[in-house]
């Protein structure tokens, strides 16, 4: 008998499930309808989380910014082990080239791209949402709905854009053939709440192959595992591990730079 109603139960849970999918499916387009008008009557948080990737040939380079507040911070790290990090008004720069000791310097965020960066991206998302371009532009091709963490916006929105019908070359100042585009968030049960607004591109331009993202609102604090922080507090974190393993590894005596690079570009 137990195992009759388990299986009931079993059933029952499923099919909730399925329908709660089926759910969100049918009301996709009618939730990015709702965002469009959010989008056109609400400014963007002045929060943001920046993530860029850049590979070229034999070379990768990773960057990431953070704004909360009046707290600022920058990282920027390559294979080759070049950092250099923004904080505090303090801009600082390490390289092999420089045996690792600190270049530090003073300086403003403003000095940085940063802050235009996030600017630009959001009228980006406002031109892509807008209401009153001409139909035949900025085509939606499709959106996945998926399940998110969080308890208060649980469901996942990507909306993919037809690159056929947008002028990337007018909306991002760029000449870079575009691979990818999207907006994603995050939405309430109701489809009229949202959170975590960012704009995701990918594109190449001169042979080099560039991937960001750029997200809007408190940037995520670390996970359980203490791991994938996007706070200035947890860009400097990662900041001084990095640190702490070139310079540990640069000042052993039985150092080998050649070795040492090999593993640095593999892990």
């Amino acid at each position: 008998m137990r195992k009759i109603f388990s299986v009931i139960l079993c059933t029952v849970f499923c099919v909730s499930l399925c329908s709660c999918s089926d759910k969100r499916e049918e009301n996709k387009n009618e939730v990015y309808e709702n965002f469009r008008e959010y989008i056109a009557e609400n400014t963007l948080e002045e929060n943001y989380y920046i993530q860029i990737s850049k590979t070229a040939s034999e070379s990768h380079i990773l960057t990431e910014a953070s704004k909360l507040n009046d707290d600022c911070a920058f990282m920027h790290y390559d294979v080759n082990g070049n950092l250099k990090f923004y904080r505090d008004g303090k801009y600082t720069a390490l390289s092999i080239s420089n045996l690792y000791i600190p270049e530090e310097k003073d300086a403003k965020w403003e000095d940085f791209e940063y802050e235009s960066m996030a600017a630009s991206y959001r009228e980006i998302i406002a031109q892509l949402c807008s209401n009153t371009d001409d139909s035949s532009k900025n085509t939606v091709k499709d959106i996945n709905v998926s399940d998110s963490d969080n308890k208060e916006f649980p469901d996942k929105y990507s909306v993919q854009y037809d690159l056929e019908t947008v002028d990337t070359r007018s909306l991002f100042q760029n000449g870079g053939n575009f691979g990818s585009l999207s907006i994603k968030f995050l939405s309430d049960e109701n489809g009229k709440n949202y959170k975590d607004i960012s704009l995701n591109c990918q594109y190449d331009y001169n042979d080099e192959i560039y991937v960001i993202s750029v997200k809007y609102g408190t940037p995520d604090s670390p996970d359980e595992k203490g791991e994938n922080g996007q706070r200035p507090e947890d860009i400097e974190e990662i900041f001084q591990d990095y640190v702490d393993k070139l310079t540990s590894a640069y000042t052993s005596s039985d150092f080998n730079y050649e070795d040492y690079l090999d593993q640095y570009v593999n892990q």
